[in-house]
């Protein structure tokens, strides 16, 4: 395992002349792209965004960056969005690109080196505090305190728009981390399914592992219908830690405790499915199968990934068989029960050839009948803004039983590592050492050195 670090800092000049093509291609990935009460807004840097006036009547185009891929519904979303923005401001012409997601960061950085980045674009709550540090984005706190037309967003998602304390980007296309079970499977096995287990107080570490293992069949070595999927998401893990009174990472997102009893019992738990119950393929065995087809076959009881992956499942399944969502269980009756999601953001270039409309053109993407119209395109994110049509569209559109699920765990988030080195964090530590362990090395051994790595990547 690599213990090079990379700076995770850079400069407006360094991001402008191109002098970032020097840092490790794992750490520009961190650069682009996903309860309390929030903070006070805090006051706009030396970029700042003033408060919001008329926008020019005056030409100007506007260019429109995002991931979505040629052809996909996002793109489309994002296209009606723009051309709805041109219709009710005719003087404004809209550019939009889709850029493929792991090319994205590239071409962004190209982009603004070259001074010609997009007016709007996406990012990640990951990936914005390096364009906040460059200057390269404005904050949006002004601009939001003097808009009334701005929607109202769960105070945790506006939250996941700030770095250090400043607004600079608005929450959209969430999603949040759920397990998914197949109530038939646990039906003919003579089972409670999770929810009636819930239902019962009775949801717990252990009644998952029971139903895994009664659930398992195999024929042989191989296993043909699995009890569990146990995968090398972090997210899982962390989402097991905090349900297990776990600090994974510190709300400075930063400080991380990966080391504590009840973080490696986390990873113990998951890694016993697969190694002493046998009841989760293994890593190897799930190159054969997403989550998807491999859930959608009907052979997987129980996995975990995002609630929005409900839709796509029943494109497939169809009504071969019954399936609903729930949250990772608590490790004891009545325990501590949080949810891992997050938000993606959209942002304007502070070089924007007009603010106010790169503002407008942002509340739109990121509004309440945008995200109306994603759920009705098939994208289920996690409604963040409480408008009630939008909040009916997702219980209309998932095909989940529980689909209220993803608004019960909007309060009670599980602290994201979300700092500037993450996805270097999470890539080169994290999962990787998750794959060791579902190889069979010892968590005592080596939790230590890993913690040690985790806070050492950490920016300063």
């Amino acid at each position: 395992m690599s213990d090079q670090r990379s700076p995770g800092r850079f400069s407006r000049r360094a991001l402008l002349n191109g002098t970032l093509s020097l840092v490790p291609l794992s750490a520009l990935a961190g650069l682009v792209a996903a309860c309390g009460q929030p903070a006070a807004p805090a006051a706009p840097t030396t970029s700042g965004a003033a408060a919001p006036k008329a926008p020019s009547t005056e030409p100007v185009s506007l260019t429109f960056m995002s991931w979505s891929a040629a052809g996909s519904s996002g793109r489309k979303v994002d296209m009606d969005l723009s051309d709805e923005y041109m219709k009710a401001n005719p003087n404004v012409t809209i550019k939009t690109e889709d850029v493929p997601f792991n090319d994205y960061m590239k071409k962004l950085q190209t982009m603004f080196a070259a001074d010609i980045g997009p007016d709007v674009l996406w990012n990640s709550i990951w990936r914005q505090p390096n364009f906040a540090r460059a200057n390269v984005i404005i904050p949006l706190d002004d601009l939001a305190k003097n808009d009334p037309s701005l929607p109202k967003y769960a105070p945790t998602a506006l939250e996941m728009g700030k770095t250090k304390g400043t607004l600079y980007g608005l929450p959209a296309a969430a999603s949040t981390w759920v397990l998914h079970y197949n109530a038939d499977l646990f039906k003919e096995a003579g089972l409670k399914n999770p929810g009636e287990l819930k239902a019962a107080n009775d949801w717990t570490w252990a009644r998952m592992e029971e139903a895994a293992v009664k659930i398992a069949k195999h024929e042989g070595a191989n296993l043909v219908t699995q009890g569990f999927m146990t995968d090398r998401q972090v997210y899982t893990w962390m989402a097991f830690a905090y349900n297990n009174n776990g600090t994974f990472v510190a709300d400075d997102r930063a400080t991380f405790s990966v080391d504590t009893q009840p973080v490696i019992d986390a990873l113990q738990l998951l890694a016993d499915l697969m190694l002493k119950d046998k009841v989760s393929p293994t890593l190897t065995d799930q190159q054969g199968g997403d989550y998807v087809p491999r859930f959608s076959t009907g052979r997987l009881a129980m996995m975990l990934t995002w609630a929005g992956t409900a839709g796509d499942v029943l494109a497939v399944a169809k009504d071969k068989f019954v399936f609903d969502v729930i949250e990772p269980p608590p490790s004891k009756a009545g325990g501590r029960v949080g949810g891992y999601w997050h938000a993606n953001l959209v942002n304007v270039n502070s070089k924007s050839k007009s603010r106010e409309h790169g503002w407008g053109l942002t509340k739109l993407v990121a509004g309440a009948r945008a995200e109306i119209m994603r759920v009705e395109s098939g994208q289920l994110n996690t409604p963040l803004i409480d408008d009630p049509a939008l909040i009916q569209a997702y219980k209309t559109k998932s095909p989940v039983k529980n689909s209220q699920l993803v608004f019960d765990l909007l309060k009670t988030p599980v602290t994201l590592p979300y700092n500037e080195n993450w996805e270097e964090q999470r890539f080169k530590v994290v999962e990787p050492y998750m794959a060791e362990v579902y190889d069979g090395k010892k968590i005592a051994d080596s939790i230590g050195a890993i913690n040690k790595q985790l806070n050492d990547l950490s920016p300063k």
